[in-house]
C-alpha cells in the first residue's frame, strides 16, 4: 500500500518559467498510500472428536470450531479535499486495519466401510455448518458497506454491516401490485410525489413494502431480503467394488442458501430490446384479471422501475443437491497379463456435474463470488448473479497402467 504517480498530458505538464510557450512533463498523486498498515490476525479455536468402531468398519468424527479474523483491510472513509486519489473506486483510497469477523461452526464426518466376499464398499457422509458474524467495520455501529449489481438503479444490492452476515441481500420487499389508483397514493414509489392522473400510469407496477408506515417510499423502508451463507452443507461419497469392478460417485449439497439473481433484470423486464422469459408473458398483472398468481408487473415498455429497483423478487432460494462425479472402472485381471509387459491394466469412465437438482432459476446455484478479480472484496459480493457461466459437464474415458 505505498504511495503511487502517474503522469498525464492534460494534467501533469507544467509551465515551469511561466512563459506559456513551453511545458514539462511531471507527475500527480495516483494512489494514497498508508506506512502503518500490517498483516490481519487470525485467532482459531477448536474441539473434536473421532471415533473407529468395530475394528475400523465405522468411523466417526465431530469438530467445533471458532475463527476470528481481525485488522482486515478496509478502504477509509477519505475527504475529496484532499486531492483526485481519493476520488474514484475503492481501490484509489487509503486502506486502514479496522475490520473483525468471526467465523463458527460444527464439522462432522460419518464412515462405514466393510467387505462381503468379492463385494467391498466405502461410504462417508460429511456435514458442516457455520455462522458468519461482521464484529467491527467502524466506529460508528451502523456503519455499512454497499455493493451494487448491474442495472439497479435504485440502490445497492448487497449491506455488509456490524453484527450480520458479510454480504446479506438488501433491499426492498415486494408487497404485491398497484391494483388501482388509490393504492399508489397511499403509497408514494420511490423518488416520487404523484397526483391522482399521474398515479394512472403506476397501476400494475411493484408495489414495495412500506416498512415505517409514513405512506412514502424511501431508502428507510429498505430491509434485509436474505443470506448467500447455506445453513449446512453435505457431501457423500460412496465407493464400491466387485470382483474386478469399481464404482464411485459424489454428492454435494447446500442447503438453506439464497441467490441474487441480477440476470432477471434482463429477462423478465423492458431492460433492453431481445428476448424475455416465458414468466413475463404468462404470469404478468393483467387489468380486469384475477392477478393472484401473477409474479410480474404488467407488461409495459414505460416501466423503467419496477425491474430497477433492488427487491426481494431477484432474491431465490439456491439450495441445490448435484452430482459431481461418477466413475466406473474395469481392471483386467492379472492372469490375462502374466506374458505381458505391463502389470496392471485398469479401463474407466468418468462423468462430472451431470445432474443438479434445485429450485433456482438461474444458471447455476453453485456461484459463489461475482467477480474473484476484486480480490477478497469479492465476498462483500457473495451469492451476486450476474450473469456467469455455468458448471462444465464433462464425461472422461481413460486408460491407467503400469510396467
Amino acid at each position: 500500500f505505498a504511495y503511487e504517480f502517474t503522469t498525464d498530458p492534460e494534467r501533469t505538464n507544467y509551465d515551469l518559467n511561466g512563459a506559456n510557450t513551453s511545458a514539462v512533463t511531471g507527475y500527480r498523486l495516483q494512489r494514497f498510500g498508508n506506512d502503518d498498515t500490517k498483516w490481519e490476525s487470525v485467532d482459531s479455536y477448536s474441539i473434536g472428536l473421532d471415533a473407529t468402531l468395530l475394528n475400523g468398519k465405522f468411523g466417526l468424527g465431530l469438530e467445533w470450531y471458532s475463527k476470528k479474523t481481525s485488522n482486515m483491510l478496509l478502504p477509509a472513509t477519505y475527504s475529496g479535499l484532499a486531492g483526485e486519489a481519493a476520488v474514484g473506486d475503492d481501490i484509489d483510497k487509503v486502506f486502514l486495519n479496522f475490520g473483525d469477523m468471526k467465523n463458527t461452526g460444527v464439522e462432522a464426518t460419518f464412515n462405514y466401510r466393510d467387505k462381503q466376499g468379492d463385494f467391498s464398499w466405502d461410504i462417508s457422509l460429511n456435514l458442516s455448518h457455520y455462522k458468519n458474524e461482521v464484529l467491527k467495520l467502524s466506529e460508528a455501529d451502523d456503519y455499512a458497506i454497499y455493493k451494487n449489481g448491474t442495472r439497479m438503479d435504485a440502490g445497492p444490492v448487497t449491506r455488509t454491516t456490524k453484527g450480520r452476515p458479510i454480504s446479506e441481500f438488501f433491499g426492498y420487499k415486494v408487497n404485491g401490485f398497484y391494483e388501482n389508483v388509490q393504492d399508489v397514493l397511499a403509497c408514494q414509489p420511490l423518488g416520487q410525489n404523484l397526483n391522482a392522473e399521474e398515479a394512472k400510469a403506476w397501476v400494475g407496477r411493484f408495489r414495495f413494502q412500506d416498512t415505517d408506515g409514513n405512506h412514502n417510499l424511501t431508502a428507510a423502508d429498505r430491509i434485509s431480503l436474505g443470506s448467500p451463507h447455506p445453513d449446512l452443507l453435505a457431501g457423500l461419497n460412496v465407493g464400491l467394488s466387485y470382483k474386478n469392478f469399481d464404482f464411485t460417485m459424489f454428492w454435494y449439497s447446500s442447503i438453506g442458501n439464497e441467490m441474487f439473481n441480477n440476470v432477471r433484470a434482463f429477462t423478465d423486464f423492458n431492460l433492453f430490446r431481445g428476448q424475455r422469459s416465458p414468466r413475463s408473458l404468462y404470469e404478468s398483472w393483467k387489468p380486469g384479471a384475477d392477478n393472484s398468481n401473477a409474479v410480474l408487473p404488467l407488461l409495459n415498455a414505460q416501466d423503467g422501475y419496477s425491474g430497477s429497483v433492488p427487491s426481494s423478487y431477484f432474491v431465490e432460494d439456491a439450495s441445490f443437491l448435484s452430482l459431481k462425479n461418477v466413475v466406473i472402472g474395469y481392471t483386467l485381471p492379472a492372469a490375462l497379463l502374466r506374458k505381458a509387459t505391463i502389470q496392471n491394466l485398469r479401463l474407466y469412465v468418468q462423468a462430472e456435474n451431470t445432474l443438479i437438482l434445485t429450485k433456482y432459476t438461474g444458471l447455476d446455484p453453485e456461484l459463489t463470488n461475482t467477480d474473484i478479480s476484486e480480490g477478497n472484496g469479492a465476498d462483500l459480493r457473495k451469492g451476486l448473479d450476474m450473469g456467469s457461466f455455468p458448471t462444465i459437464m464433462r464425461f472422461i474415458v481413460g486408460l491407467n497402467f503400469t510396467f
